[in-house]
């Protein structure tokens, strides 16, 4: 079941590359699991794409620090399963790439 969005500021929130990236980092913190959700799943994606064990555990701490801050509707989810296929490693490394995995417009 979906839930309908409320109203502009939420639709705003969906297209902030920032808010999905936070959104993803603080799912991050949470680890990925069997019952993951779509942005803890796209977060993991992104932090394992840190170059070395320091930065991915870097990456995860910044994702615990900001997970109390954010309530992830389910339209957010819903956003970021839309980034998970096709976000990798390789993506990132391009300005197309990062708009495949949500950090950029």
């Amino acid at each position: 079941m979906t839930c309908p969005l409320r109203g502009a500021k939420d639709r705003a929130n969906l297209r902030d590359p920032m808010r999905l990236f936070a959104l993803a980092l603080a799912a991050a913190s949470l680890g990925l699991t069997a019952c993951a959700t779509p942005c803890e799943e796209l977060a993991s994606k992104i932090c394992a794409c840190e170059g070395s064990l320091t930065a991915i555990d870097a990456c995860e701490q910044r994702a615990s620090q900001t997970e109390d801050l954010l309530d992830v509707t389910e339209a957010e989810q819903d956003r970021c399963a839309e980034y998970v296929d096709g976000c990798d490693c390789h993506a990132l490394d391009t300005a197309e790439g990062k708009r495949r995995c949500g950090l950029a417009e």
